[in-house]
């Protein structure tokens, strides 16, 4: 059973140094709060395609990412390299 779902709020562990695929040219970082758009198996393990707001399908190794939020919670909203206080209904 996958860990995350379509929908889903990722963000990148504070643990994960470089990740798998790098940070990307845009600036996802640590505080980056993306949109899980696909979730995938191969032999080599687990992935994710995300979409965060600096960095549009970005992939991710299924290890390398903590959730945030499941579908239709609520979310902290992420901007760039901000992350507001504020809280919003996604879904």
């Amino acid at each position: 059973m996958p860990k995350f779902n379509k929908g889903d709020y990722v963000k990148v562990k504070k643990s994960v140094k470089e990740p798998k695929w790098e940070w990307g040219e845009d600036g996802v970082n640590h505080s980056s709060i993306g949109v899980v758009q696909k979730y995938y198996s191969e032999k080599s393990g687990n992935f994710l395609k995300v979409d965060f707001p600096e960095h549009k399908s970005w992939s991710a190794e299924e290890t390398e990412m903590e959730l945030v939020a499941k579908k239709g919670q609520l979310a902290p909203v992420s901007r760039g390299n901000i992350t507001r206080n504020t809280l919003r209904l996604y879904g």
